[in-house]
C-alpha cells in the first residue's frame, strides 16, 4: 500500500514530518507552568511558617507580659 494511509512507519512520518517541533513549545510552557505551581506552593508554605513562628512568638510575649504583672 502505498499513498496517504500507508502503514509503513517511515513513509507516514516522512509524510507528515511538517509537525516536527509543533508540541515543543507546549511541552515546554507546560513543564514552565508546573514548576511555577511547584515553586508557588513551596514559598507560600515557607511564608506560613514564618507567619506562624512571629505569631507564636508575639503571643508568648504578650503572656509573658501578663504573667509578670
Amino acid at each position: 500500500m502505498t499513498g496517504e494511509f500507508s502503514f509503513n512507519r517511515d513513509t507516514f512520518f516522512e509524510k507528515n514530518n511538517s509537525n516536527k517541533g509543533k508540541f515543543l513549545p507546549q511541552i515546554v510552557a507546560t513543564f514552565f507552568y508546573l514548576w511555577l505551581l511547584l515553586f508557588e506552593d513551596a514559598l507560600t508554605g515557607h511564608m506560613l511558617n514564618v507567619y506562624l513562628k512571629s505569631l507564636i512568638r508575639k503571643v508568648n510575649f504578650i503572656v509573658r507580659k501578663n504573667n509578670l504583672n
